[in-house]
């Protein structure tokens, strides 16, 4: 069984290598090596991950390491010698230890040793701040590691930052989710607003209700959200235009309670919302409040065309939609024929007036069709509730994924601190909120140290996609899968280099995406998606033999899906994996890391 801290180590590697590159600050102590001198005391050194040229302040002999620290940044990097390699003598290191004025035991010098060797940059401030993590935490290697990759992430160095990210790396989200809601439903205090809402929150990804209470949780929700879902439902069309709050709860309890017994039997149907709300969200498309601001402007300027056919207004809403990525960025919400459409009208050097009007009437229903979040979390929380109830077919398993990991995004409080840059009003209390909220408010123990635990795990998913590169973007996520029957989360890896259009949303045709699943029949499994210029790679690891063939005979049908995606499949590979356990280390590269060097061509 494959460590999960070494499956997030991953891509940690690479996040290391970039740490090491980052620019150098004033103040920072690192190792250097001589390379070459140069005259008026400038030299080519080797710090860390790079070679500079840097201005000496004392002689120095080439061939040589030192300690250097960085005096001052510019068109030249000031270096003033601290001492001599101090790592390749006791005595040198215990002298550097003591001008920090931090401890000299073994598992400081241990680990300033390893810094030293591997050319991490430290200040002093931050050196007595890892002397502090390490006494208080660093009793095993993967604390120790843990630690070094905080260094290399430039995070904060607090017990805070550090307790998250060791309850992330260490603990399961559903079964966080799950014993906090079981403690919160048996408590002497489980009713109130927030409460109820925090529970339903947690039910919907943990809870796994048998037959005769599967539309218990629907009930539930509709009882806490009533006004909302008919509001929701009637802007949608998915309701009578006459029908009113009361008889839509009416006939909404009704066909819940005949849906228990038998679907058909349902006064309301359930099947045509669903399917209603399948076609909204299928029509969804990630845009940025400034996305929204130049699609009007645009659907404002074109519609002018018939009035004053101006060749000039085309070309430029041409060039603002090409400068704000829309072009791709709603491609999601176009069927085939609409997608040529806009694409012929796109290289036409000039287009009709035929073409502009259909070109304005489409982007006008691609904006007018966008729901505010909360909408979309309302929306897709009662699409799954009813696909679990099979009032109809379910949805497929690709699909309740994907409106799955979107709701937990959404939701979890992952992207908080993003929704608050970006002034959204319409934002719903996250749960990560809502934990708070509980804290605050003084639980009894049990329930609060529960709400800490998960709260300190979606804290350190937050941190473990925070990176310093904007040469590279991060995501890694661990979804509740207990909804897919699954006894374990999900691990969801991607990395890639940001768009051209700015900001940190990955390039889909240069990334890289790791899956880690622990399958009931296939045990546990590991997927690499490697995509280079929509060209993609897969590798399957497995320790089951039979993977081979069943890999074989599904390439064809994912060769034709990704086809229609415009990529294309240039191979399919699987291999075993090992049966040992794994943990990663800093001093012997992770088996884990052996695969993604040996199976992912990938550059920034």
């Amino acid at each position: 069984m494959v460590e999960m801290n070494a499956f997030r180590s991953m891509l940690s590697s690479s996040v290391q290598k970039s740490g090491q590159t980052q620019p150098l600050r004033p103040g920072q102590m690192l190792m250097g090596n001589i390379l070459e001198l140069y005259p008026n005391q400038k030299a080519a050194i080797q710090l860390g991950g790079k070679q500079v040229v840097a201005q000496l302040e004392t002689a120095l002999t080439a061939r040589k390491q030192y300690l250097f620290q960085v005096s001052s940044v510019g068109d030249v990097i000031r270096l003033r010698k601290i001492t001599d390699a101090p790592q390749q003598s006791e005595q040198g290191l215990d002298r550097l230890l003591q001008q920090l004025g931090v401890s000299t035991n073994r598992q400081t010098k241990a680990f300033f040793q390893q810094m030293l060797t591997q050319g991490v940059p430290f200040t002093r401030e931050s050196g007595q701040q890892i002397a502090s993590l390490l006494a208080t935490f660093g009793n095993d290697s993967s604390s120790q590691q843990l630690l070094l990759s905080m260094i290399n992430r430039r995070l904060p160095l607090t017990d805070q930052v550090f307790q998250s990210l060791q309850q992330y790396q260490t603990s399961s989200i559903t079964e966080q989710m799950s014993s906090l809601q079981n403690m919160i439903q048996s408590s002497s205090d489980s009713t109130g607003d927030m409460r109820q809402s925090l529970q339903r929150q947690l039910q919907f990804f943990t809870n796994q209700q048998s037959t005769n209470q599967i539309s218990q949780p629907l009930q539930t929700m509709i009882q806490q959200q009533g006004q909302a879902i008919f509001s929701l439902l009637q802007r949608m069309g998915g309701l009578p235009s006459d029908m009113t709050l009361n008889h839509f709860q009416q006939q909404i309890n009704q066909s819940l309670s005949a849906t228990s017994h038998n679907v058909n039997q349902a006064n309301l149907s359930l099947s045509a919302i669903q399917s209603r709300l399948q076609s909204a969200l299928q029509t969804q498309v990630s845009l940025q409040p400034s996305d929204h601001q130049v699609l009007q402007r645009v659907t404002q300027q074109l519609s002018q065309i018939s009035d004053n056919p101006s060749q000039s207004i085309v070309t430029n809403v041409k060039s603002m939609m090409e400068s704000q990525g829309l072009y791709a960025k709603i491609q999601p919400a176009l069927t085939s024929s609409e997608s040529l459409s806009l694409q012929s009208w796109r290289q036409s050097g000039q287009p009709s007036i035929q073409q502009t009007q259909s070109v304005e009437h489409l982007l006008n229903r691609v904006q007018t069709q966008q729901l505010p979040q909360g909408d979309q979390q309302l929306a897709r929380e009662l699409l799954l509730h009813l696909s679990r109830m099979r009032v109809t077919e379910s949805l497929p398993v690709k699909d309740e994924f994907v409106h799955l990991m979107k709701q937990f995004v959404q939701t979890s409080g992952i992207q908080d601190e993003a929704q608050m840059m970006q002034q959204n009003k319409d934002q719903n209390f996250s749960i990560k909120q809502m934990l708070m909220l509980l804290n605050q408010q003084g639980q009894e123990g049990a329930v609060s140290e529960r709400a800490t635990r998960l709260l300190q795990s979606l804290t350190g998913m937050q941190l473990h996609m925070a990176n310093q590169d904007v040469n590279l973007s991060q995501v890694a996520l661990q979804i509740p899968a207990e909804r897919f029957g699954l006894a374990k989360d999900i691990q969801l890896q991607l990395e890639g280099k940001p768009k051209e259009t700015g900001g940190s949303e990955i390039d889909p045709d240069f990334c890289r995406i790791l899956f880690h699943l622990d399958l009931e029949r296939m045990g546990e499994t590991m997927m690499a998606v490697s995509i280079q210029k929509r060209m993609i790679r897969l590798t399957v690891y497995n320790d089951q033999k039979e993977t081979k063939a069943l890999l074989s005979s599904f390439e064809p049908l994912l060769r034709n899906k990704l086809e229609l995606l415009g990529y294309q499949l240039s191979s399919v590979h699987w291999k075993e994996m090992t049966g040992s356990e794994h943990t990663f280390t800093t001093s012997q590269p992770s088996p884990m890391n052996q695969y993604t060097q040996e199976r992912i061509d990938f550059r920034v």
